[in-house]
């Protein structure tokens, strides 16, 4: 692992960040196709050849992508939906991938001061990325990615940049890898209003693991490593300070540090177990979607997420199941295709 020193020398200088929902263009954090959403969340050190996998980290693409047109759609809460479309080539010997990544957010009505219904307006959120690999030697490979990032909310528009750094470590000897991707660090173009907010980066780093004796591999990831607290803290905890927005209180109480879920929520886990050549089982969790979304008396299966994948000679179709509350489960369907199969 020659090249841990560099991207961990690169990575160190990036000691900012914020958690998505805290900044602009959130909605590149939602996976790109349903391998990815029925694993936690995070794919950037898993093994594919679905081209959408490049847009977690560029540094996946390879030759096995090229050629293959990859189509995904996540039926979101309510009318909104994510959907995703990436197609990976091969220019003079050079690998490349081009992602178009969009959030419908849905119909929203306008009132009057008074309350009455004027018209409805929508809201569309849009990322084209366009990412590039490099082989570093048999087991390292680099990429790049640039992305162009826009959104309209009726009269309100914005736009901004964003470039990704990622690296990609795989011992196919030992079935092992290892990845770390800086995300998401740009700048805004334009903004609505006087409004210009910062694009914050997310580095994430993920290891994965294949077992010998059993078909299974598992991959444990960590995000938003640049921010240490990344815990949501309600105004209704009786250890909630209102005024410094931090813990303590003014009654003679213990004070709770909340350690050890300020680093579990950093984390997400994944497992893929292959039934057969052509279907796959998936099974993930997210800790900070969990710590977000569950409620105090009832968590259900919020956090955790299911799939499969069954594989064909001319396709590979996916689905996830993504409960976010008790109040609204999500489906994820992604299929790829290879256009030179079906047109011979």
């Amino acid at each position: 692992m020659k090249f841990a020193p560099l991207f961990l020398l690169f990575f160190s200088i990036y000691g900012f960040g914020q958690t998505g929902g805290r900044s602009p263009f959130a909605f590149t954090q939602n996976a790109p196709n349903a391998a990815i959403s029925s694993m936690g969340g995070i794919g950037i050190g898993l093994p594919s050849n679905d081209p959408a996998s490049a847009f977690q980290n560029p540094a996946l693409i390879n030759p096995s992508m090229v050629g293959k047109l990859s189509l995904s759609h996540h039926n979101f809460l309510s009318d909104a939906g994510i959907s995703h479309v990436s197609y990976a080539l091969k220019i003079k010997k050079q690998l490349f991938s081009v992602n178009l990544h969009a959030f419908q957010a849905g119909d929203f009505e306008t009132t009057d001061i008074t309350g009455n219904p004027t018209g409805t307006f929508t809201g569309n959120e849009t990322a084209v990325q366009v990412g590039w690999n490099k082989t570093l030697s048999n087991k390292w490979s680099g990429g790049m990615g640039l992305r162009y990032l826009g959104a309209s909310y009726g009269f309100y528009h914005y736009a901004g940049m964003s470039a990704q750094l990622g690296f990609f470590y795989n011992d196919t000897a030992k079935n092992t890898t290892f990845a770390a991707v800086l995300d998401q660090a740009g700048v805004m173009l334009g903004a609505a209003g006087s409004v210009r907010e910062s694009i914050p980066a997310n580095l994430q780093i993920s290891y994965s693991k294949k077992l010998e004796h059993l078909p299974l591999r598992f991959q444990i990831g960590a995000q938003h490593l640049t921010r240490w607290n990344i815990r949501y803290y309600d105004p209704a905890d009786p250890y909630y300070n209102p005024v410094t927005q931090t813990l303590g209180s003014t009654e003679p109480e213990p004070v709770k540090n909340y350690t050890f879920d300020k680093v579990f929520r950093h984390f997400t886990f994944g497992a893929e177990l292959n039934l057969s050549k052509n279907l796959q089982a998936r099974m993930g969790y997210n800790a900070l979607r969990r710590g977000e979304l569950t409620l105090p008396t009832k968590g259900g299966f919020t956090g955790f997420s299911f799939g499969f994948a069954l594989k064909t000679k001319r396709f590979e179709f996916g689905l996830a199941r993504v409960p976010f509350a008790l109040a609204g489960k999500t489906t994820q369907f992604s299929l790829i295709l290879n256009p030179s199969v079906w047109f011979k």
